[in-house]
């Protein structure tokens, strides 16, 4: 579980802390929730690179075979 917790001490008349008031928010569905957004925006830039990496791929892949056929040409 994850929590948000706030501390507040609490003084007696002389200044001195007596005791703490301490006040917990759990958190755990918001972090998840975090997490899988961080998760997805990796996956959408792999993706994006991986989708990068293939044009490339494919534009080196076409001007090895123009060579390959200036070449056979020659």
């Amino acid at each position: 579980r994850y929590l948000h917790t706030k501390k507040i001490p609490v003084f007696d008349k002389d200044g001195k802390p007596q005791y703490l008031i301490g006040i917990s928010e759990d958190i755990t569905e918001k972090k998840i929730a975090e997490q899988q957004k961080i998760a997805l925006l990796q996956a959408e830039a792999a993706r994006q690179q991986a989708e990068k990496s293939a044009e490339q791929m494919a534009l080196l892949n076409e001007k090895a075979n123009e060579a390959n056929r200036a070449k056979s040409a020659f």
